[in-house]
């Protein structure tokens, strides 16, 4: 994985910390637009308004996903799991709609097709695939100025799965396509900085596959994208292409939940995440408040964001831990994966990065839980 250089001077170290607060404050309002977006999902009447929502909340994955990358400062792909690859295009497609209409116009129109088969079956983070593809796709659209047509077709080879977006387009020079997926190198299109396919690639190496251009003057540009396939076929009724993740149903007893953030927006949606699976909540804007209303025993889980302003949301787990240690408490950070140290591992029972889907925060109430009922089971033993 790249590494984040150092800056160069005073200014740089500023920018880079600009970049990185709002990198933090776009992973919280993500967090509310995934939430919201999946709760009224189980609530829509009507195939097209679940449609939509399906794709909002596939668009805040995914952008949630490039934020990550810019605060952890690599090109990580997320974890990998099957997937069907004609679901990862579908759903591109659909988020793709915008760059299509825009692009054309009452002198020209696009077709694009989508040829892969339907029991395909690919192993990847489909967040970053989606990206990749995303990408491709809009970069044939706008090497078309008069219009055209993009395939997008997938085959089976030793090394894994090869997926081809080809565009009918004008082509590329020689030169043109030896620097294609050159950092800050751009094919003069005024849209864009030329940074798209230099993280298409970087990306594709990361989940340890590649991407190649082939093209001539007058003869169109195909780009492939080697994927690790999945073991076996995929069904279409296997599951979840990675769009709309489906909610997992609530399991266990109800708890008592304690949530710490100082963002009214996500306090609230978690609290009602939790307590429309039947458990009570209680909230707190602050540290200081959080401390002020947790007594040893009253609460089984505390969810506590890493940055609160005053006493900081890893001093405030010190001072439970302390003060309950039986409670089960989750670290929750805004600002990615790197900013949760070692040390607040080994405080806390789990750590978990935003934004946090419902699948996510259920899962966390059940491991939360069971270190809870573990520990009042072996300090009863003690006891007794």
């Amino acid at each position: 994985m790249p590494q984040r250089k150092p800056p160069s001077s005073a200014a740089g170290a500023a920018t880079e910390a600009s970049l990185r607060g709002a990198a933090h404050d776009l992973n919280e309002l993500l967090g509310v637009i995934l939430g919201r977006a999946e709760r009224l999902r189980g609530q829509a009447a009507g195939v097209d308004a679940a449609r939509h929502l399906a794709a909002i909340e596939t668009a805040a994955r995914d952008a949630a996903a490039i934020v990550g990358r810019i605060l952890d400062g690599g090109y990580h792909t997320g974890s990998r799991h099957p997937a069907g690859l004609r679901g990862l295009v579908d759903d591109v497609l659909e988020l793709s709609c915008r760059h299509r209409e825009g692009a054309a116009g009452a002198s020209r129109s696009f077709t694009v097709r989508n040829e892969v088969p339907a029991d395909l079956g690919v192993l990847v983070a489909p967040t970053a695939v989606r990206e990749v593809l995303l990408n491709l796709l809009v970069n044939a659209l706008q090497a078309m100025p008069g219009g055209g047509n993009v395939r997008l077709g997938a085959r089976v080879t030793d090394e894994g799965v090869l997926l081809e977006v080809a565009d009918d387009g004008p082509g590329l020079a020689a030169a043109t396509a030896a620097r294609i997926f050159e950092p800050e190198f751009s094919r003069g299109k005024p849209q864009g900085r030329g940074l798209g396919l230099a993280v298409c690639r970087e990306l594709a190496l990361a989940w340890g596959g590649n991407i190649s251009v082939a093209s001539e003057p007058g003869r169109g540009t195909t780009f492939t994208v080697l994927l690790p396939g999945a073991p076996c076929a995929w069904r279409a009724d296997a599951g979840d292409g990675g769009g709309g993740r489906p909610e997992s149903a609530p399991r266990g007893p109800a708890r008592r939940v304690l949530v710490v953030d100082d963002a009214p927006e996500m306090r609230e949606l978690l609290a009602e995440i939790l307590a429309a699976d039947g458990h009570v909540v209680d909230v707190a804007g602050d540290g200081e408040t959080a401390l002020a209303c947790h007594r040893r025993g009253e609460h089984d889980l505390v969810l506590l964001d890493l940055a609160l302003p005053g006493i900081s949301g890893l001093e405030v787990a010190r001072t439970l831990r302390a003060r309950d240690p039986e409670v089960a408490l989750v670290l929750i950070s805004g600002w990615g994966g790197e900013a949760v140290g070692e040390a607040a591992r080994e405080l806390v029972d789990l750590t978990v990065v935003k934004p946090l889907d419902v699948a996510r925060v259920r899962e966390l109430v059940e491991r939360g839980g069971a270190a809870v009922d573990g520990r009042r089971r072996d300090a009863g033993a003690v006891t007794s």
